[in-house]
């Protein structure tokens, strides 16, 4: 099974105003270039969870497909 192709980039949208272009000024801190909001970088990733648990659970559920039929057709060619 080759995992790359479930490769997923998120793009984290500002909580506030939706824009998803950042600036980074100062090592911790990200400022959404639209609302001017700042965050650190956890914070960020937090206020995306919920888009990215949706992410999470789409893949894994692919992924799971994908094994299911690995497993069929191998445990079919022993008949």
């Amino acid at each position: 099974m080759d995992l790359k192709k479930y490769n997923r980039s998120i793009k984290l949208l500002c909580p506030t105003c939706g824009s998803d272009d950042f600036i980074n000024i100062e090592l911790e801190i990200i400022t959404c270039n639209n609302c001017k909001r700042e965050l650190s970088e956890n914070q960020l990733i937090q206020e995306n969870d919920k888009n990215i648990q949706e992410n999470v659970k789409e893949v894994s559920s692919k992924i799971e497909e994908e094994a299911i039929k690995l497993f069929k057709n191998k445990f079919n060619s022993f008949k």
